[in-house]
């Protein structure tokens, strides 16, 4: 009996850290990636984003974007490249091949497409 309660409390820890939030990573490939949490968040690739949250979102490349909220936009270039910055908070939905977008706040992205994320923060995340 003192076995099976060993075993059971083993099985409950591992269940419990992989349930403890993991941020400061790095993911890359293709495929569709979820987050929750609070902190930042860079999206380099092609394909769709999808933020819903608070906080301020700046964008370069979107050939498509569907913003419900996001109260304060504006556009700044550095360099060569006009980035366009949402401030506030709602649903911002963002298309293209060439999207480059930096997230800090708190709420929820899903990336679907080819590319890379770099994120920290606290919370928790996932790929299929």
């Amino acid at each position: 009996m003192n076995k099976a309660i060993k075993q059971v409390f083993a099985i409950f820890a591992i269940f419990a850290l992989a349930a403890v939030p993991a941020l400061a990573e790095y993911v890359e490939g293709t495929g569709t990636l979820k987050a929750r949490g609070n902190g930042w968040m860079d999206v380099e690739g092609d394909g769709t984003v999808t933020i819903r949250g608070t906080g301020i979102v700046k964008v370069a490349g979107a050939e498509s974007t569907f913003k419900n909220g996001w109260g304060t936009s504006w556009e700044e270039v550095e360099g060569n490249t006009t980035y366009t910055f949402y401030e506030g908070d709602g649903k911002l939905v963002l298309e293209g091949t060439e999207l480059v977008i930096n997230y800090e706040g708190t709420g929820r992205v899903k990336a679907t497409g080819t590319g890379f994320s770099n994120f920290d923060g606290e919370g928790f995340w996932y790929t299929f």
